[in-house]
């Protein structure tokens, strides 16, 4: 199984690399947007989360009445 790479990870992979370098990424704009879209992914699965507990606790009191 594959696991995903870490943002260090991918920032140091020769491939990639290569590839920023023909398509002229500048790195630290790569690491940027990495970072950016980890926070965005992070902040999903914390709003996602709320969501289910809410759910939780509303079906929890509707199963009580």
């Amino acid at each position: 199984m594959m696991e995903d790479l870490t943002i260090t990870e991918a920032m140091t992979d020769p491939l990639i690399r290569m590839v920023m370098e023909a398509d002229g990424i500048d790195k630290d704009a790569f690491a940027s947007s990495l970072e950016n879209a980890k926070k965005r992914f992070v902040d999903l699965g914390v709003e996602r989360l709320r969501q289910e507990r809410a759910d939780y606790f509303y079906r929890a009191m509707n199963e009580r009445h």
